[in-house]
């Protein structure tokens, strides 16, 4: 038996001018397609991933919440931070 496909590169409305759709309105239509599991990963940013998440609970999926990091050449890098240090790479320091 294979392993069920997982969308590790999804995009919301909270990266501006890639995608047009709500993480809620993303995670439900993955819960109508089948999924079991997505990756939400907007563009230098972590902002959609509340909503996402309260959306993954109430589907009843499992979010994956990352960040896809736009680098100096041009080229990007998904980023799924596992732990507390990880997730410190994303806080703001004042």
């Amino acid at each position: 038996m294979s392993a069920p496909y997982v969308e590790l590169q999804v995009t919301s409305s909270f990266s501006f001018l890639r995608s047009g759709s709500q993480p809620d309105e993303l995670l439900f239509q993955a819960k109508a397609l089948g999924y079991g599991t997505i990756g939400l990963t907007d563009w230098n940013s972590m902002a959609g991933v509340i909503r996402a998440h309260l959306a993954a609970r109430e589907a009843g999926l499992r979010l994956l919440p990352g960040c896809r990091l736009a680098l100096r050449d041009g080229s990007a890098l998904l980023a799924y931070p596992r732990n507390r240090a990880g997730w410190a790479v994303f806080s703001p320091v004042f």
